[in-house]
């Protein structure tokens, strides 16, 4: 039959921490599953194309040197613009902003400069500033894209409208808006208004780093003011395709789709594949998207070829019937990429590619070839340390921040964008959740030595699979944190089973000496039959034993003397107990438990634990008498030592409790509980010692009174319970003899509800008890006798009193 036992329960308990753990996500956690996916781009990273499709214009330091410090006068800026359109550039994008007019305005010169007359003030007043210059060449080339950055406040823009929205939202059936997800900016950094709204696109610049500081994700858009708003990389991509908007599409579980131009199909003739002339390349998914288009071969194959041939062949709408003789499917593929589900696009970084960059300066001059620029997406930043603009990413410690959106065009362009889907995880979960139930099945069953081989594969399985979802698909999914979940479990379980089989091999060499005389010990020992492991029923009698006033008591010491006082009520007691063939089952601060007739037999076990316990509570005097010498001695106050005793008999399975690591000989059941319950009546009823009614059967000879008919607490019927005043000696004095019949003939009375007779045989009860300290005894019964003259019982009333205390 198959067991949980306390090693699987530790390993669930952890393998619930570990997913709990998973589940709430800190950002530590997190800064460690991004750091094994920069190791997966930093052992592979991705291949630098031979021609890219994004050239970086730098304002590097040999530019700066040259022409000025930055920021340069925006006529100077737009000449370098005309200059890269003239050149056949695709789109141009500003990784740099315009917020403040420019300083070589006429107006700003004549407020800078002193000692200007008033005829050459005029003069430079009625100059065209360079804002307009700027703003009429980007105008002028429709295909220009400035930057914006976000602001942590609200900025105003009073001479302006809002920018419009050029992102259009798509969410499943009951899914929020894919806005819902984005991360909200308080305010945006504008251009001037002259470049602003000259401009074809705009898209914000903003690279939000990691809690590490690295560059890992950048967002395809930012939310304000309940509008979504493109990066720049987006929005070049946006114009380069000749789209109005791009599609951020989201489910219930976040943005999981940003497109940015659809797919189109159209028929072109045949000859498109015979002619020589026209640029064609075998198939790639890694194809630039910009550059390319997909032509079937006809035989179920597809060739690539350069959308500049498209002009010489003519173009057909797509049908699905066609000439198939004369006629091939064209396709202009989409530009799409996943995101995760708050909206952030994951490039897959190359190494720095140096090929990409141009200086500046030699496009103002007019050096550079037109075939590193013809067609291409020109990003305008800076590589100079000085302009603060320096990132960090997965493949390299210092990059310039222009190159990670030219890397996440690539990224796009070329469909080796990486990504994350919103089950990843989840799937994370997975490989922790079932690897490690599995370990916990198999390490108590098999050993740690099979289980090894099994971990071992799940280790090959899980990061094999994690590298190759990244090598061959671009999927991130982390397996280190399951496998690092299951070693844990696994290191655990092994190492509890260790010290749990060193533990039982001591336990076994002397666990019995813990609570069993050394002549019992020896017993056992010599015929281990004697001793059932793991319980059985047997007839016992039980006994509790606690000190009354106890908490008084304790007050009179500190911890170190409570403890010295403790030991020297238990060493008596347990002394007179085991003397008396008596197992300790435990102590409980003051209190004793034991029992009789377990795991030796014992005939005579009620009348063993009565002895034993009359002597207890006959070793209180000479103790007593030995701690008031010692309080005295000491100058302390002294109060006697009073133990109240419950034994009650019946069955109870009694055997090894608990489990293979640690293990208890006790006893369980509800004879147990009753004898607790009726220790705690000793009080109430003002005797030393109270029996349950089996135990009283089994002495008839002792000298015992019956007590009451009381529902002990946690009981649901009545319970005769009686009082051990002495053994055979006292049975048969005279004295007990009358107080023992005047004790029945009040009980009788009491139960048919004759409450004068009651109170009368009572008072008798005073007198002839008076040797034996009876006056609790009627102290109680006198009290609920006039209780009842005033609310009598039920008619079908039985003489059971409700006990409302343990």
């Amino acid at each position: 039959m198959f067991k949980v036992g306390k090693v699987r329960w530790v390993a669930l308990v952890l393998l619930a921490a570990f997913i709990g753990f998973r589940v709430w996500n800190p950002g530590p956690l997190d800064t460690v599953r991004l750091k094994i996916f920069d190791f997966y781009q930093q052992t592979k990273p991705r291949t630098l194309l031979p021609d890219s499709p994004v050239v970086i214009i730098d304002l590097d330091e040999e530019s700066l040197k040259e022409v000025g410090q930055w920021p340069w006068p925006r006529n100077l800026v737009a000449q370098m613009v005309a200059n890269l359109f003239n050149l056949g550039v695709g789109v141009v994008g500003f990784d740099v902003l315009f917020p403040e007019p420019d300083r070589m305005n006429g107006e700003n010169v004549v407020t800078s400069m002193v000692g200007l007359d008033d005829a050459t003030k005029a003069k430079l007043i009625s100059l065209t500033s360079n804002d307009v210059i700027f703003g009429d060449i980007i105008k002028q080339a429709k295909r220009v894209v400035v930057g914006q950055a976000l602001l942590p406040f609200e900025r105003k823009y009073e001479d302006r409208k809002p920018l419009r929205s050029r992102v259009f939202e798509r969410a499943m059936k009951n899914s929020p808006k894919p806005q819902e997800w984005v991360p909200k900016a308080a305010g945006l950094l504008r251009n001037v208004i002259q470049v602003e709204n000259s401009a074809a696109g705009h898209g914000l610049l903003s690279l939000q780093p990691e809690p590490d500081g690295i560059v890992r994700r950048v967002p395809a858009f930012f939310r304000y003011e309940n509008r979504l708003y493109p990066t720049l990389a987006i929005e070049m991509m946006r114009l380069a395709t000749g789209r109005s908007g791009v599609v951020a599409k989201g489910n219930q579980s976040g943005i999981f789709d940003v497109t940015i131009g659809p797919r189109k199909r159209f028929l072109v003739s045949k000859s498109l594949l015979t002619d020589n002339s026209i640029e064609k390349l075998p198939f790639d998914p890694a194809f630039n998207r910009l550059t390319y288009a997909i032509v079937s071969d006809g035989a179920g194959g597809d060739l690539l070829v350069n959308r500049a041939a498209l002009g010489k062949v003519k173009i057909q709408r797509y049908k699905k019937e066609f000439d198939q003789e004369n006629f091939t499917t064209l396709e202009l593929p989409d530009v799409k990429a996943a995101t995760d589900r708050v909206g952030r696009m994951w490039p897959y970084f190359s190494v720095r590619d140096e090929k990409k960059y141009i200086s500046a300066k030699d496009v103002l001059s007019g050096v550079v070839e037109r075939e590193k620029i013809a067609g291409k997406l020109a990003i305008i930043g800076t590589s100079a340390s000085g302009l603060l603009d320096i990132k960090t990413v997965p493949t390299e410690r210092f990059i310039p921040g222009v190159e990670v959106h030219a890397q996440l065009i690539e990224s796009v362009l070329t469909n080796q964008f990486l990504s994350r889907p919103n089950f990843a995880d989840a799937a994370e979960m997975a490989i922790a959740l079932v690897a490690g139930i599995i370990i916990i099945v198999l390490v108590p069953w098999i050993g740690a030595k099979w289980t090894l081989v099994f971990f071992l594969a799940v280790v090959a399985g899980a990061g094999g699979t994690s590298w190759y979802l990244f090598d061959q698909e671009r999927v991130l999914i982390d397996a280190a944190y399951g496998i690092f979940s299951i070693f844990i479990i696994y290191v655990t379980m092994t190492y509890l089973a260790y010290t749990s089989e060193a533990a039982q091999r001591r336990q076994t060499r002397d666990a019995f000496s813990k609570y069993l005389s050394p002549a019992m010990v020896e017993a056992v020992v010599a015929d281990p039959k004697l001793l059932t492991l793991g319980g059985a029923k047997r007839d016992m009698t039980l006994l509790f034993c606690d000190v009354r006033g106890f908490t008084s008591i304790s007050e009179l010491f500190d911890a170190e003397g409570l403890t010295v006082l403790i030991n020297k009520l238990l060493t008596p007691l347990t002394d007179i107990i085991i003397e008396h063939k008596g197992t300790i089952d435990k102590y409980m601060g003051d209190c004793v438990m034991a029992f009789w007739n377990a795991p030796l037999d014992d005939e005579k076990h009620a009348e063993d634990g009565c002895r034993a316990a009359l002597e207890m509570v006959a070793a209180m005097a000479p103790l007593n008498q030995r701690l008031e010498q010692e309080a005295k001695e000491e100058g302390r106050k002294h109060l006697d030592l009073k133990v109240g005793l419950g034994l009650n008999s019946g069955e109870a399975v009694v055997g090894n409790m608990g489990t293979a690591q640690r293990m208890d000989y006790s006893v369980l059941g509800d004879t147990v509980n009753t004898a607790a319950r009726l220790e705690g009546q000793s009080k109430t009823y003002g005797v030393d010692i109270v029996l349950g009614p089996n135990t009283c059967a089994e002495i008839p000879d002792f000298a015992t009174i019956e007590l009451d008919l009381i529902q002990v607490k946690g009981k649901t019927v009545g319970l005769q319970v009686f009082a051990l005043m002495g053994d055979e000696q006292l049975a048969g004095d005279p004295a007990f003899i009358k107080m023992k019949e005047t004790v029945d003939a009040l009980i009788a009375a009491y139960r048919a509800q004759e409450w004068d007779k009651a109170k009368d045989i009572a008072q008798e009860l005073r007198i002839v008890g008076a040797p034996f300290k009876l006056d609790v005894f009627c102290d109680l019964y006198e009290a609920r006798i006039h209780a009842y003259e005033i609310d009598p019982p039920p008619e079908d009333w039985d003489g059971v009193f409700i006990a409302t205390t343990k």
